[in-house]
């Protein structure tokens, strides 16, 4: 569960963030130190993938082993900067 920014007591809901087109990124801490940011990018209501995901723009040899699908949920993959 994420936090919401401009309230710490209440939860973040991904349908906050996904009825919005944009550029994004989370910021994590723990204990309040900084653990990383993860950028990405929401387009038609869905987060977009990126790097080796894109299957189109992948070696298929590389993406064989990288790409991730299928299974009962959709899971994205966020590079930490």
């Amino acid at each position: 569960l994420l936090h919401h920014p401009s309230n710490k007591a209440a939860y973040f809901k991904a349908g906050e963030l996904l009825r919005t087109d944009g550029r994004y990124a989370f910021r994590f801490s723990v204990d309040g130190k900084p653990q990383g940011t993860y950028p990405f990018e929401v387009k038609g209501g869905r987060i977009q993938f990126q790097g080796r995901q894109i299957r189109e723009k992948t070696d298929p040899m590389i993406a064989i082993v990288d790409y991730l699908s299928g299974g009962r949920y959709t899971s994205w993959w966020i590079k930490r900067e």
